[in-house]
């Protein structure tokens, strides 16, 4: 093709869909890609000091496979094995000068990443987390937190409050 772009597809119910597209300088797209993006969107949500608390996030910017549960479980079940990057960040509104804030990744119910920060101020304060994690059919990821000193609340909103989960 012109340019040395290549595009490969498949059958799917009859009709050929795109699976794979891949450019002259070898940037590739993979339609439907395993992602999601989601959010907490309600009001804020409280949490009990010193207690790991799973993050509800309760609304969908995108999600590609239908793998995020914003109603029930709070949580992304994997269709397709393989190594997915997860990202969150979260916003909580009522941290202590010297709180300690842990944000964590879970898989199947069992903590796999953990980064902890001491809010030197109090009011407000942000914390995030990313790592890889590798998934097979069925595991599943959900983001807890836990304020180790005070009780708190997590904000609410697209930008403040948020995961995202993208298979690599």
């Amino acid at each position: 093709t012109p340019g040395g772009h290549r595009t490969w597809t498949v059958p799917n119910a009859g009709a050929p869909a795109q699976v794979l597209h891949i450019t002259g300088p070898g940037v590739a797209t993979i339609a439907a890609q395993s992602s999601c993006r989601v959010f907490r969107a309600t009001s804020d949500q409280s949490i009990t000091a010193n207690t790991i608390t799973k993050i509800e996030f309760n609304s969908e910017t995108y999600d590609n496979q239908g793998e995020f549960d914003p109603t029930t479980n709070y949580n992304f079940t994997a269709t397709v094995a393989g190594k997915y990057m997860v990202n969150a960040f979260a916003t909580l509104t009522d941290t202590a000068a010297n709180d300690n804030v842990n944000i964590f990744i879970y898989k199947n119910g069992s903590a796999h990443s953990d980064v902890v920060q001491a809010d030197a101020k109090g009011g407000t304060f942000s914390i995030g987390i990313c790592d890889i994690v590798t998934l097979a059919v069925n595991d599943s990821v959900d983001i807890r937190i836990r304020n180790a000193t005070n009780n708190d609340s997590v904000d609410s909103g697209t930008t403040v409050t948020w995961l995202n989960i993208h298979k690599v």
